[in-house]
């Protein structure tokens, strides 16, 4: 598959799915994706993995990311805190599921978020993560959505794709966000 920048690297069984790692040449990331999923563009992912349709919703995973300041003293707790104070705030029956530290490719620690909400047009229940990792001075967002009625099924899916998000060897050399402030030792 070569499409929009991604092409495909080597291919893979996961949690009972046929997948093939892609590599987003516009994000220098890889991940494993199913087989059976399309990938496109949105006016909010610059990359966007599709699925069939399952339980009246097509699951995607889109990817986005933001340039952070050089010399700034946030944390990915930091930025996970700021961005759960704007989930609460902005979607209707917000129940956060699942919050975890994580480390993605062995060298960056990201924050992982499964969450859900009603859609207030068709009252359907929506089931999201979100795993927030900053690369140097880039904080990369990986969004899934899914129906929630799907989410038995396709929640090991989806967090398999997101945890196997692997960085290009030329951004593992950049500096990295920390998970917490360090303590400082007087």
């Amino acid at each position: 598959m070569k499409e929009n920048g991604i092409n495909q690297v080597e291919a893979t069984r996961l949690a009972g799915v046929n997948m093939s790692r892609l590599w987003d040449a516009s994000h220098l990331v890889s991940m494993l994706v199913p087989e059976e999923w399309a990938v496109g563009r949105t006016e909010k992912f610059e990359t966007i993995y599709i699925g069939p349709q399952t339980a009246g919703m097509q699951p995607n995973v889109g990817i986005a990311h933001t340039q952070l300041l050089r010399g700034n003293r946030l944390t990915i707790q930091l930025l996970g805190k700021q961005v759960l104070n704007f989930l609460q705030s902005t979607y209707n029956a917000f129940e956060l599921l699942e919050e975890r530290e994580v480390e993605l490719d062995g060298t960056r620690p990201g924050l992982l978020r499964v969450f859900g909400w009603t859609d207030k047009e068709t009252q359907s229940r929506v089931t999201q993560l979100m795993l927030l990792v900053a690369d140097g001075n880039t904080l990369f967002d990986f969004t899934a959505t899914i129906a929630k009625d799907a989410a038995k099924e396709l929640l090991p899916v989806i967090k398999g794709m997101l945890m196997s998000v692997k960085f290009t060897a030329a951004t593992k050399e950049k500096e990295v966000l920390p998970l917490a402030t360090p303590a400082v030792n007087n």
